[in-house]
């Protein structure tokens, strides 16, 4: 013990000797200064905002609070100020803060909201070369203050608030965090978890992909798995091949000869405790896509999928869920075939209590299927579907760094902490242990006891449920976490994570829609004027923000959104609302730094709303917003608000309305009805065809087509709607450029299309301005519609063909029947080679090759020319060209073909949803 003491002092001695080197001359209080200055340099204080399962009193917040920074003013020269918030304010009181910071420090915000930033602390949050004293005269590190409205670290509670934020900007990209200071993390969270939050997001101004927030680790998805009945497979001699590892999901010749077997020696066992749907379903992915809304939905059979083959490696960047032609692979239709006969036999139903199903399915975690793998369990199990991470898996709780924080690294640091170390992690969860908690140990077995109902949090919303002590609230078992990882090691990540075929489709074509003018300042914008204000009062703030203006009295009110503060680029619209005019006439003009709008008419009781667009650099000096009326030119009154308004003037709750301007013939080639319709036009004045049908949603689809056979300069289209929200009434401005000029190649006539989709009880009025036109009614729906670079044609082909071969296969009413249809339709599905189709050769090749006269009278209907190539473009991952023969000396040779015989244009091309999925796929 003495020699114990003697090394401690001595050890002392030589840490003051080396402390004091150099500093011969100074006191101690003077070193203990000089050391405590130092450590204030680097100190930081960071926010936390948490949500609580209820409300935490100030009491408790502060002896909570207090607790942590014992632990991080330690360890990291970090004071917290935690803030604690239930689940329905949390979001909302975080974004409104985050949003008082970015108008604090935008370009645009007054000089007197800028000079509220003014604290002892610098932008990184640290106070150089600053103490304090305390009340025993010691010298201390001194902390900053907050600065106002700071956001640093944040809990971010689902895929909604997590999208806004990282478009948005808010939100720091942690990948170089994650590869330096961080990378710990990585060992505790699931590196499935994290590979699937990658997303694209804002960071500095640019839209990049990376990792914006860091998934609280817990137990991934579900298992699958098929459950046989001991006694059945017993009874039938099926338990060995069961035992052999011979039964690898339900498509197996085994589990269809059980089956066969049990419903012919027990009439009372159910034999598929599932319907049909359900197992087709297990059958493949399907690319199902509704002709309206361009959505996939992989639960509605299509004769386009992926038929599913290893479980095990069905995950996101190991299988390509490619589009197969389904009825030319032998095993999809041999399984189907099987499906179908179960269906005419009865196999599918729902087991009544205390009925036995042969085979039946459950969904649930690795606990419940390893119970089922046990000597007394009633079941063989067999999983056919492992679990994967979805959308809520890695959204639904996670922590994230605001992008305005005032200091990432030291933020990393609390996180990379709160997600690997035990002990803190389970103060933020269940707060002082003896004070809020008891915990009893077991061996490796901790269970805990809570003793108060102050400070209540979600284990799954603190961090990493894993090294946290599972919670009896939840009724988790004590070693829940062990079974979760070694479930985790299991899953894999759902292939179409992060996939959305619409806004894939529509963005395929997107374009803007005018010609962006280059301002003085350096910015550029466009402008357009005529809006409706019932129409923007369906926006809860544009309505608050006009009512306002009213109230205020008349005059010209300026509304100001920003949606990018961060990084070079800013991104503006903003609102005019003249309350006092009538009969406006509205240009927009700048000068220097100052964008003017100039209003024609008289004052009056009505009102005039314009947007302006436009976007620049940050650094572009501050721009004036003025307004001209009875020729006097005035400075506006400005709301600033750093945020875009999500508001889309021509879809909105009770309609949408889409135009598409540009049209050729070739373009409408593939819709019958519409290209019949412009080619019987014969005259040389314009005309508009008109047609209205009930769409699926409800309501009513109002198409207009409009053609101008003749024209001689280029041509714009734009739209405004005016009216109200059951009371549309939509004006489109169509107009020329008389001084430019149509290229050799540019059509020579005006194609453009509108379509408004809206409730049953809107009415739709639609005018033209700027062209005379004729109203020609067509004969047929068309269904005319564009999505982008889509081949919405190609779309309503398939979904339509899918439900005639569906009714095909529901004739038969026998097993032989059932057969011979499915055979014939892999005769007609054979994939063939590209080339010249000729639809009466092909028609005289299958009379002879079917043997059903279903089949046959489907083939009959069809223009096989048309089918085969539609079957490759539609599987193909490229653009898949028509064909046509020319001469080759004495021979012919196939070559692309150049133009379309069915409107006399050269062939366009749109894109095949397979082509639009495997450009996502392949990034």
């Amino acid at each position: 013990m003495k020699k114990r003491l003697f090394c401690l002092a001595l050890c002392l001695v030589m840490l003051a000797a080396t402390v004091l080197t150099g500093c011969s001359s100074k006191s101690l209080d003077e070193v203990q200064s000089r050391i405590t200055d130092d450590a204030s340099a680097s100190a930081i204080t960071l926010t936390m905002w948490l949500v609580s399962e209820k409300e935490v009193d100030s009491e408790t917040a502060s002896r909570i609070t207090k607790a942590v920074n014992n632990i991080t003013e330690s360890k990291f020269t970090t004071r917290m100020q935690l803030y604690f918030l239930t689940d329905d304010e949390y979001r909302t009181v975080v974004t409104e803060t985050i949003r008082k910071r970015e108008d604090a420090k935008s370009i645009f915000a007054d000089n007197a909201v800028k000079e509220e930033e003014t604290t002892a602390a610098d932008e990184s949050g640290t106070v150089v070369n600053e103490t304090e004293t305390d009340k025993f005269g010691r010298i201390t590190i001194k902390y900053p203050d907050l600065n106002p409205n700071q956001v640093d670290i944040i809990y971010i509670n689902g895929e909604d608030m997590f999208r806004e934020y990282a478009a948005n900007g808010w939100l720091k990209r942690l990948d170089e965090e994650l590869s330096a200071s961080s990378k710990k993390i990585k060992e505790y969270v699931s590196q499935t978890l994290l590979s699937a939050a990658q997303i694209k997001g804002v960071s500095d101004g640019n839209e990049v992909n990376g990792t914006f927030a860091i998934p609280n680790n817990a137990t991934i998805g579900k298992y699958t798995y098929m459950l046989l009945d001991k006694d059945l497979m017993e009874q039938t001699d099926f338990s060995g091949i069961y035992n052999k590892d011979e039964i690898d999901g339900f498509f197996n010749k085994g589990i269809f000869t059980y089956l066969d077997i049990v419903s012919k020696s027990n009439p009372d066992v159910v034999p598929v405790d599932a319907t049909y749907d359900q197992m087709v379903d297990l059958l493949a992915h399907y690319w199902s896509i509704d002709p309206e809304t361009y959505e996939e939905d992989s639960s509605r059979f299509s004769l386009l999928g992926y038929r599913y083959t290893n479980p095990k490696t069905l995950s996101k960047g190991q299988t390509i869920l490619s589009f197969q032609n389904l009825f030319n692979d032998e095993t999809f239709r041999k399984n189907y075939y099987e499906l179908n006969l179960m269906r005419l036999n009865g196999y599918f139903g729902t087991a009544a209590e205390g009925q036995k199903a042969a085979v039946r399915f459950e969904t649930g975690d690795l606990a419940k299927y390893e119970s089922y793998r046990s000597e007394d369990s009633k079941y063989y199990p067999v999983i056919v579907k492992y679990p994967s991470v979805d959308v809520d898996d890695v959204y639904k709780n996670m922590f994230g760094v605001c992008a305005y924080t005032v200091n990432l690294s030291r933020s990393m640091q609390i996180l990379t902490y709160l997600t690997t170390n035990v002990d803190f992690r389970n103060l933020i969860q269940y707060g002082e242990e003896d004070v809020d908690y008891k915990k009893t140990v077991d061996g490796n077995v901790v269970t805990i006891e809570r003793l108060q109902e102050t400070y209540m949090m979600d284990v799954f919303k603190t961090g990493n449920a894993f090294i946290a002590y599972p919670d009896p609230a939840k009724d988790l078992t004590a070693d829940v976490w062990e079974i979760g990882k070694k479930q985790n090691r299991d899953a894999l990540i759902e292939p179409l994570l992060n996939f959305d075929f619409a806004a894939l489709a529509k963005a395929s074509g997107a374009a803007a829609a005018s010609d962006p003018k280059v301002g003085s300042s350096g910015f550029t914008y466009s402008w357009s004027t005529g809006y409706s204000r019932e129409v923007l009062s369906q926006n809860d703030y544009l309505k608050a923000w006009m009512d306002s203006a009213d109230r205020s009295g008349k005059g010209v009110y300026v509304l100001h959104t920003c949606a990018s503060n961060v990084g070079q680029n800013l991104y503006a619209t903003v609102y005019y609302y003249n309350n006092n005019i009538k009969n406006a006439d509205v240009k927009v003009t700048d000068s220097g730094s100052t964008v003017n709008v100039s209003y024609g008419g008289s004052a009056g009781d009505g009102y005039e709303i314009t947007v302006i667009s436009f976007y620049g650099k940050k650094n572009s000096s501050k721009l004036d917003w003025t307004y001209t009326a009875g020729g006097t030119t005035e400075s506006a009154k400005v709301t600033y608000r750093n945020a875009q308004i999500q508001f889309d003037f021509l879809n909105t709750k009770t309609y949408s309305v889409n135009l598409t301007a540009g049209l050729t013939k070739a373009m409408l080639a593939d819709n019958a009805a519409a290209i019949a319709w412009v080619k019987a036009q014969s005259g040389s004045g314009a005309v508009v065809g008109t047609y209205t049908a009930d769409n699926s949603e409800g309501g009513k689809t109002y198409t207009y087509l409009v053609y101008v056979p003749t024209i001689s300069n280029p041509y714009s289209v734009s739209l405004m709607p005016t009216g109200t929200d059951k009371s549309l009434k939509l004006t489109v401005n169509y107009s020329t450029d008389i001084s430019g000029k149509l290229g050799d190649s540019d059509a020579k006539y005006a194609l453009f299309l509108v379509t408004v989709r809206a409730d049953s009880d809107v009415a739709v009025d639609i005018s033209l301005n700027g062209l005379t036109a004729t109203e020609a009614p067509m004969e047929a729906d068309p269904k005319l519609a564009f999505c982008g670079l889509l081949d919405v044609e190609l779309v309503k082909y398939f979904d339509e063909l899918t439900k005639k071969v569906e009714a095909v296969v529901n004739t038969a009413t026998d097993k032989e029947k059932l057969k011979a249809i499915i055979d014939d339709l892999g005769i007609l599905f054979t994939t063939r080679e590209n080339g010249v189709f000729d639809n009466e050769t092909l028609q005289g090749d299958l009379a002879k090759e079917l043997t059903t006269d279903e089949v046959k009278k489907l083939a009959s209907e069809l223009d096989l020319e048309r089918f085969y190539w539609s079957l490759l473009s539609a599987t193909s991952t490229s653009e898949v060209k028509h064909k046509t023969e020319v001469p080759d000396g004495e021979n012919m040779k196939v070559v692309d073909a150049d133009k379309n015989p069915v409107c006399d244009e050269p062939y366009y091309y749109f894109r095949s949803p397979s082509v639009i999925y495997n450009e996502w796929a392949s990034k």
